[in-house]
């Protein structure tokens, strides 16, 4: 399991971020339709961990000449 792959949303949830199809507000929207509200310091976290996880994925994924 890499643990860039994770992100530690509170005591009970831990977000795969392979898994996350949008952010609404303070609610992030799962695959298969789960939701899970965070308070407004952890979306914050959760949206900087987010956008550097596919940042990461989108760069390694470009081919190299």
């Amino acid at each position: 399991m890499d643990s860039k792959e994770f992100f530690l949303a509170d005591r009970s949830n831990i977000i795969n971020l392979r898994n996350v199809q949008s952010i609404r507000d303070n609610v992030i929207c799962l695959e298969e339709g789960h939701t899970l509200e965070l308070n407004q310091y952890r979306i914050e976290a959760a949206k900087k961990r987010i956008e550097a996880y596919w940042r990461e994925r989108i760069w390694n994924e470009q081919p190299t000449s």
